[in-house]
């Protein structure tokens, strides 16, 4: 398989396709929740299942924001000392 150069979006460096930067360390690919299959960030379809790329993102966001507000709750601080 013949390595692929990208530009990360980030720090413009030129590199080989990969999961993170070399230069900045910032994550430039995401898998397909379906597949598997790594994609550049910005993809907006899997190339190979058809799944929705940008909708798995936003959903791992919203989710992410709230597992961050229910930590950073009373109920929660309350309940890890149980």
């Amino acid at each position: 398989m013949t390595s692929m150069k990208v530009t990360c979006p980030y720090c413009e460096n030129e590199i080989l396709f990969a999961r993170f930067c070399e230069k900045c360390g910032k994550q430039i690919a995401h898998d397909c929740p379906l597949c598997g299959s790594l994609h550049l960030e910005g993809t907006k379809y899997c190339r190979n299942s058809g799944e929705s790329l940008e909708n798995y993102k936003k959903t791992l966001e919203k989710i992410i924001g709230l597992l961050d507000n229910f930590e950073s709750s009373k109920e929660y601080k309350d309940f890890s000392q149980l």
